[in-house]
């Protein structure tokens, strides 16, 4: 509640003759304010329905008319009085301390998860906080709010953020290449947050591996499936190449790769025996032909 206008009207109380109504004419273009009547005194009632920023506004002038609920007489129509008085009001907006604010909201730091670029104690930026009075860089202390898996210290006073660990972007910390966490900007009674989201660059630093190396089938079995998965994305990732590997000498033509995807093969069997137990070494190399140093090894067991 803004300010209350009284009014005097002469006829019966608490009637419709009575009751004011009060209308905004202009200076309320973006909706801050809205007039209520109080059916009980017939006061207008200013009351304030949207935050009113002291940086972008400091006087807002309305202009506003009153009039009664029910129509008037048309004695009252036809007179030189009957035209509503426009009566100005002006709305001073006081100022108050509003506490720092991160600008921007949230801050994009870039970084590889290269070892050969990307050290520990390395400084990847800086987020300030700005005084929102003044626009000026706010007097606060920086401290870490959230940082689930502890990936950078923040200086209390600079706000320069080091890394604490090489990032990982294959961490279950990391959702779509990012890794987020937030900190704080600690100032006189007021605090604000920031988000900060570590972007991380994807190298080729894993390789592809067998999902179920080790496999029970049956004599007859036709084919078995055999699904690769690699930790890093496109394009260090899938689709993979498969290749049985001849150790020893004829493995190769006892085990036949079949219909292939990007990421499973169906490994047809030439000749099982029951009760025996295979090991297929199938050499995977991912889309820019990275593969693991050792071979991977396929396990199958024949039962009945």
């Amino acid at each position: 509640e803004i300010l209350r206008m009284k009014i005097l009207d002469e006829d019966e109380e608490h009637t419709d003759n009575w009751l004011a109504n009060f209308t905004i004419l202009s200076g309320n273009e973006n909706g801050y304010f809205k007039i209520e009547t109080d059916s009980a005194t017939n006061e207008g009632v200013l009351v304030l329905v949207k935050e009113v920023d002291y940086e972008e506004l400091q006087n807002l002038d309305l202009k506003v008319v009153v009039s009664n609920k029910a129509a008037y007489h048309s004695s009252i129509l036809s007179s030189s009085s009957s035209k509503e008085q426009v009566v100005p009001i002006r709305v001073k907006v006081k100022n108050v301390h509003e506490g720092p604010i991160f600008k921007p909201k949230i801050k994009y730091f870039n970084v590889s998860e290269n070892t050969k670029t990307t050290v520990k104690n390395q400084i990847i930026g800086s987020y300030l906080a700005y005084d929102e009075d003044t626009g000026k860089i706010a007097y606060v202390k920086y401290a870490k709010e959230y940082d689930a898996d502890n990936w950078f210290t923040i200086d209390a006073t600079t706000s320069e953020i080091r890394l604490s660990k090489i990032p990982d972007r294959e961490s279950s910390y990391v959702v779509n290449g990012t890794y987020i966490a937030k900190i704080l900007a600690i100032g006189e009674g007021k605090t604000a947050t920031g988000t900060i989201a570590i972007q991380v660059e994807d190298i080729n630093d894993n390789c592809p591996t067998i999902v179920n190396p080790i496999q029970n089938v049956c004599e007859d079995v036709k084919y078995i499936n055999v699904t690769a998965q690699d930790q890093d994305s496109f394009p260090f990732g899938a689709p993979f190449t498969f290749v049985v590997v001849d150790e020893p000498k004829g493995t190769a033509e006892n085990w036949i790769i079949g219909r292939t995807d990007a990421t499973s093969i169906q490994l047809v069997p030439q000749n099982l025996e029951q009760y025996n137990q295979y090991e297929v070494p199938i050499l995977i190399k991912d889309m820019q032909g990275f593969r693991c140093p050792e071979i991977q090894m396929m396990t199958v067991t024949v039962c009945t």
